[in-house]
């Protein structure tokens, strides 16, 4: 989550080590932890983590949807939002093609980003599929085949929906691919942000009390703080109030870095702690800039029981457009 090295007075690189000891650990054949090792193996055999049909991929697709082959924008859908919060891939995509008249969308041929196993470690190693049966098992090559992708289709400009996608994107993408990358890493509350400081869009009125949680990936880890609440200002009528923890003090919502895989019970436990804090600042709604953020509040909705709307900024702006 990186709040520790966002208070450390002296600057330690935390994340960075905490990673490069889980890659030696995973090198040397110590972890990762229980389930962790089927990221790597599900993205071995289909390319994502949960171990979902490359085939199904676009499956979230409907009406409102404008595909082309090439062009200068493409949507970087992820995993999550393929296969788990497919509401934020659609809403993402609708509003992409209400702004720009269609998107590239790379499908099939989208694999996973990166992030779950260079966040467990699994960069480089040697992985058993098989009892006996090793293969040797790299980030690289699927962070290459993601970028070698979008350059075929004549991209400028590649927008994320998924805050650790786009993370993974601008920090670990340049550290693994031999070349420079020649298109532009975009999040989506950026892109609309951009926009709205244009004057190039404008929302109709919601009349709705919202506070913002901040994504560990997009706001301590890229410094994107001002972006989402951005475009929620420029809302008619909605109302922002922010939770006590906000900005780099935001809590973290539990699920990330394979915590929601290996410690499911304990991500929606902290996942608690701040739909309570939202909760508690009377909002209708808990929004956020990251699929797997809301993929974990609504995991802990459910299990309290409670009535607070949990919104991707995109699932908000969708129909007011």
């Amino acid at each position: 989550c990186k709040q520790c090295e966002d208070i450390c007075p002296i600057d330690l690189k935390y994340v960075d080590l905490i990673e490069d000891l889980r890659a030696e650990l995973v090198k040397e054949g110590i972890g990762p932890y229980g389930g962790l090792l089927g990221f790597s193996k599900s993205i071995h055999l289909n390319n994502n983590p949960y171990g979902e049909p490359p085939s199904k991929r676009k499956d979230w697709v409907e009406e409102g949807v404008i595909e082309v082959e090439k062009g200068p924008y493409a949507y970087f859908v992820g995993c999550t939002a393929s296969y788990r919060t497919q509401s934020a891939a659609l809403n993402t995509a609708r509003i992409l093609t209400k702004i720009l008249g269609g998107i590239v969308l790379l499908g099939p041929e989208e694999v996973c980003c990166g992030s779950p196993i260079i966040r467990t470690g699994q960069i480089d190693f040697q992985l058993e599929i098989e009892e006996g049966k090793f293969v040797h098992f790299t980030v690289d090559e699927y962070i290459t085949r993601n970028i070698e992708n979008i350059i075929m289709r004549d991209v400028e400009e590649v927008i994320f929906s998924c805050a650790g996608c786009y993370k993974t994107s601008t920090d670990d993408w340049p550290k693994y691919f031999s070349k420079e990358i020649p298109f532009k890493r975009t999040h989506i509350s950026q892109f609309l942000a951009r926009l709205v400081e244009q004057g190039k869009i404008q929302f109709k009125p919601l009349n709705k009390k919202v506070t913002y949680h901040d994504p560990c990936h997009l706001g301590r880890h890229r410094k994107v703080y001002d972006a989402p609440r951005t475009v929620l200002q420029a809302i008619p009528g909605l109302e922002l109030i922010e939770m006590r923890k906000n900005r780099n003090r935001s809590r973290c919502c539990g699920a990330g870095a394979g915590v929601k895989a290996g410690f499911a019970a304990d991500a929606i436990g902290i996942a608690k702690i701040r739909v309570q804090e939202a909760i508690d600042t009377g909002a209708d709604i808990l929004a956020t800039s990251c699929v797997f953020c809301k993929y974990n509040f609504l995991d802990a909705k459910a299990e309290m029981g409670v009535d607070i709307e949990i919104l991707n900024v995109e699932d908000i702006v969708v129909d007011l457009l």
